[in-house]
């Protein structure tokens, strides 16, 4: 299903694939025309448990593809998510994270640059360590 690698290779999922960013930050780039739901839930979930807490989670949206409400309730519950960024190529992308906002009660934005968004994803992350 998926393997775990760090400095940035990548994984293989059922609906698309994951990048180790960083031991604290997940990328996932969904293929094109996926639903995604409660199984694709189940393998974010999966690479969730193999990294240390807290993790930030880079969704990448460069394709177009849906998720069910179960599936952004699944992610949302998830306790070592300390935020989400979503990296967006297109305004209709953007609109559409933006609707997913409400979802998510850990810290969630949409970014149009990678660089951004991972420096974002890494400041949360550092508030998340020091709570603990």
């Amino acid at each position: 299903m998926y393997l775990t690698v760090i400095g940035g290779a990548m994984g293989t999922l059922s609906f698309g694939q994951f990048r180790i960013i960083n031991e604290h930050i997940v990328e996932f780039i969904t293929d094109e025309g996926f639903d995604l739901d409660t199984s694709h839930a189940q393998e974010c979930l999966a690479v969730y448990s193999q990294q240390p807490n807290p993790i930030g989670d880079l969704v990448n949206r460069s394709n177009d593809y849906s998720s069910t409400f179960e599936f952004n309730q699944m992610v949302s519950s998830e306790p070592k998510i300390a935020a989400m960024a979503i990296l967006v190529t297109s305004e209709r992308a953007a609109k559409i994270a933006n609707i997913q906002k409400m979802y998510f009660a850990f810290p969630f934005d949409v970014f149009s640059q990678r660089e951004k968004a991972i420096e974002w994803l890494n400041q949360h992350i550092d508030n998340a360590k020091n709570k603990n």
